[in-house]
Formats: structure tokens, sequence, C-alpha cells
């Protein structure tokens, strides 16, 4: 007995902070709620991850501190700078093995920088953008063919503490020993 099109049909996973997803993964999980999400995990999923990722951004998941995305297929990579954009409590980031150009996202997470200015005559006391996941202390960029030095430079450099001299080199300030940079 067919008794019409069932209205929003959604999986809801009120609870689940944390997922783990490897190659073949049900339709379903696509268009699931989790609004307490902290951990996703997702390696060598059969599809694009562009729709599912979206579909957190469409859902507002906005409580991760750890996105990993190991062999995933990407046609752009847009709805992961989305993502990147509503996680203020990303802690670490990895987006390994894959073709895309991660250039997207390392210039996302360093748009606020801008180098500082020397001359007094010129200087700038205009307000910086808000850093993109201001927590990040660990990322890793492992086998990504199409990592450039000059955004992941500017990434790096707009995570130091604030009172370090623009003259200082890495070796006389170094990075926390929290973080981790994997390139």
């Amino acid at each position: 007995m067919f008794l019409g099109p069932v209205e929003d049909a959604r999986l809801g996973f009120n609870y689940l902070t944390s997922l783990q997803l490897t190659s073949s993964i049900h339709f379903e999980i696509y268009s699931a709620e989790m609004p307490q999400l902290r951990s996703l995990r997702l390696t060598s999923p059969a599809i694009l991850a562009n729709n599912f990722i979206q579909h957190l951004v469409d859902t507002n998941v906005l409580r991760l501190t750890e996105l990993c995305l190991r062999s995933c297929r990407f046609s752009d990579m847009m709805p992961l700078v989305a993502l990147l954009r509503i996680s203020p409590d990303l802690e670490s980031l990895e987006v390994s093995n894959t073709t895309a150009g991660v250039t997207p996202i390392t210039e996302a997470l360093a748009a606020h920088y801008s180098p500082p200015n020397q001359n007094p005559i010129l200087k700038d006391d205009s307000p910086q953008e808000p850093a993109l996941c201001p927590r990040l202390t660990h990322v890793n960029f492992t086998s990504c063919p199409e990592v450039q030095t000059g955004p992941v430079v500017r990434m790096i450099k707009s995570r130091l503490p604030p009172d370090s001299s623009p003259a200082t080199s890495p070796e006389t300030c170094p990075l926390p020993a929290s973080t981790g940079f994997n390139l």
C-alpha cells in the first residue's frame, strides 16, 4: 500500500560526535543531520566529496574540531573553504593524497594576513579580517602536488604570536611545539 511521498525522511544523528567513513558510503549518510559532529574522517569515498561537504555547510555543522579527508576526490574546493569559514573550533585539518588543488584552502587560511608595514608614514591601522579557524594547530597536506609555498608561509605567519617582530626568523621564533604543519 502506497501512502504517498515521505516528507523529509532524513537520518538524524543528533548525538553523533565522531564519524569515520571509508570507501563505500551509504547514500543516506550524505543527507543525515549531525548537529554535534566534532570529528569527521573520510577516506577514499567512492564518489566526489563535494556534495557531502556542502551538506555539512548547509546544515550548519559548526562544532568541528577535526577534519581529515584522505584520498578524497573533489570537483571544486569551494565547499571545503565554506566549511572552514563556519568552523571556528577546528584544530586539526588534513587534506591528503588528493590531486585536487589545495591552494584555495591555503589561500583562505592565510587571507587575513598582510605583511607588517615598516614605513610609519604608510602605516595601515585598519582592522584585519579575523582568521579562519583561529584554533588550528595541525595541518597536513601530504601528497597534494599543488601545494604552493607562498600561501603556506602566509598561513603559518598568520598564526605566529602577534608580538613576533617581522624581522624574526623561524630559528629565533619557532612555532609552538603543539603546532604541526606537514607538507
